[in-house]
């Protein structure tokens, strides 16, 4: 045996051995000096002043938060519109007006992720992420920027990846309209915002009303924004608004959410331009129900509202900002949890945003059900899911058929093997894989290193190191059933959780019997 490798292993042996005991330490001569005995415990001293009043807490909010808009809305290619917002920085109260932005284009091979955000000059900002696989985002300096949203661009693509658009109004021909009230018209020719047509209202009192009947009905939690322009006529009273209602049939679902001067960026004494409001549809509360059409009613006292409205939308695919906090944790992903649109969770060494609402829909870079915000480290030493993993995986080509939790090493063609203690020829394990099942040929993730979870595995001895098998090619085995036949390898893979998760951390070297 190698004198370098002996060494190792002998390490390796002591690390697991008890400490030789040890006897006690001779006195010092500190230790010898005689101290006499303390004296009697004096009077209690008469009680000092009251302390004064203590500073005044902090405002009820987080020191970075959205106020009001800033809601971004895919328009064509990668092009964007994001609503005029306020918001806190630092505590400090800034505006953006509205804007229009484009993305940069696709990276020719990898896939990238941006951040739209606004910052302290008030302006809205783009933050390229760094194409990769997977891809990295920017993070947002929280010192002078605050994240509105981000775009998963895929390599290639001419437009985000996961956006999905349900077109409500344009020219009066998409959802089925129908109006209450003379003051409002739904295919005004009346200078309109887009197109031939606008819903015109003129001297719209409380209880006129406009509704559109979806197709068929639809549960929000699949869906992220609710988009449309509007164009004010007059400044609006501060005791009116505009109701929006989701209803199945002619019974509401969920909650009401008013549109009033100042709310969600709306300014109603603009009366020269069209203004794009976003309302995140998770204002509804609606999430699980199923609802067929939207109600947009006007309530409120004071003097009659005038407006325009046109382009009205549902979009999918884009975590909306929320006032005044952002994306919900969820916490670790759970198969069996029904997850709604902008809910964040942890999963395999990656934090992820729900883009549309799902169960047992598994987070990846290739499922459109979710994107990843920021790539870890985020490890779960206890997975709860049978076939997951939690640390640093990547993505590797498969030189043969293989299923979870089988360890490889690399062969000459630079595929993954299934790792045999035989030989050190066939061992050098240094990823698991991390699919269900990766065929030969095709590319799938391995974890590197971190902890794996197989409900088929029964290990015995909690703590216990692992080694490469010989009986069992890409199998494991508990360090009291080390490989011992002539050129076997000893390579320790890693350590015994539980008798269904391990820690795994494979060591490149290795010990060969003689």
């Amino acid at each position: 045996m190698r004198l370098t490798i002996a060494l190792l292993l002998a390490s390796c042996l002591l690390a697991q051995m008890p400490d030789n005991p040890t006897g006690p330490a001779a006195p010092t001569a500190a230790t010898i000096l005689v101290q006499g005995s303390p004296g009697p415990t004096g009077p209690i001293g008469p009680a000092g002043p009251s302390g004064s009043d203590g500073a005044p807490g902090t405002p009820g909010r987080s020191t970075n938060s959205l106020i009001s808009g800033g809601g971004v809305v895919w328009t064509t290619g990668l092009s964007f519109h994001v609503s005029a917002a306020s918001y806190y920085i630092n505590n400090v109260q800034y505006s953006s007006a509205a804007m229009d932005i484009t993305l940069d284009a696709a990276d020719g091979a990898n896939d990238r992720i941006d951040v739209i955000a606004v910052d302290s000059t008030g302006a809205v900002v783009v933050l390229d992420g760094t194409a990769a696989a997977p891809p990295i985002p920017e993070v947002p300096d929280p010192a002078t920027q605050l994240q509105l949203t981000f775009v998963y661009v895929a390599a290639k693509a001419t437009t985000p990846s996961n956006i999905t658009t349900d077109d409500i109004y344009h020219e009066n021909t998409e959802w089925a309209s129908s109006r209450t009230g003379a003051p409002i018209v739904l295919a005004s020719v009346n200078t309109p915002i887009a197109g031939t047509y606008s819903i015109e209202a003129t001297n719209s009192v409380t209880g006129n009303f406009m509704t559109f009947v979806a197709p068929a009905p639809f549960d929000p939690l699949a869906k992220n924004n609710l988009v449309f322009k509007i164009k004010s006529k007059a400044a609006w009273a501060s005791t009116r608004s505009l109701q929006f209602k989701l209803m199945l049939s002619n019974t509401n679902k969920g909650s009401i959410v008013p549109l009033a001067n100042n709310q969600f960026g709306f300014n109603s004494s603009n009366t020269t331009t069209a203004q794009q409001i976003v309302i995140p549809v998770d204002q509804f509360a609606a999430r699980g129900l199923s609802v067929d059409r939207i109600r947009i009613t006007t309530s409120g006292t004071g003097t009659a509202l005038g407006f325009w409205i046109d382009d009205i939308i549902l979009q999918s695919g884009l975590a909306a900002p929320v006032a005044p906090a952002g994306m919900t944790w969820c916490g670790a992903w759970v198969a069996t949890t029904a997850y709604p649109v902008n809910c964040q969770v942890a999963y395999s060494n990656a934090t992820w945003v729900a883009m549309a609402g799902s169960t047992n829909s598994v987070p990846s870079l290739t499922n459109a059900n979710w994107a990843m915000t920021n790539p870890g480290p985020l490890w779960d030493a206890g997975p709860s899911v049978d076939h997951t993993v939690s640390g640093a995986t990547a993505r590797l080509t498969a030189g043969a058929a293989l299923s979870f939790g089988q360890v490889c090493y690399m062969g000459s063609d630079g595929k993954m093997e299934l790792g045999d203690a035989d030989t050190i020829a066939t061992a050098g394990v240094w990823a698991m894989v991390a699919d269900a099942t990766i065929a030969e040929n095709a590319t799938g993730n391995f974890l590197l290193h971190g902890f794996a979870r197989d409900d088929t595995w029964a290990w015995a001895t909690l703590g216990s190191l692992l080694v490469l098998d010989t009986a069992t090619p890409g199998g494991m085995l508990l360090i009291a059933n080390a490989p011992s036949g002539a050129n076997n390898a000893i390579q320790v893979l890693g350590t015994v959780v539980t008798a269904d998760i391990v820690y795994f951390n494979p060591q490149l070297v290795m010990v060969e019997h003689q």
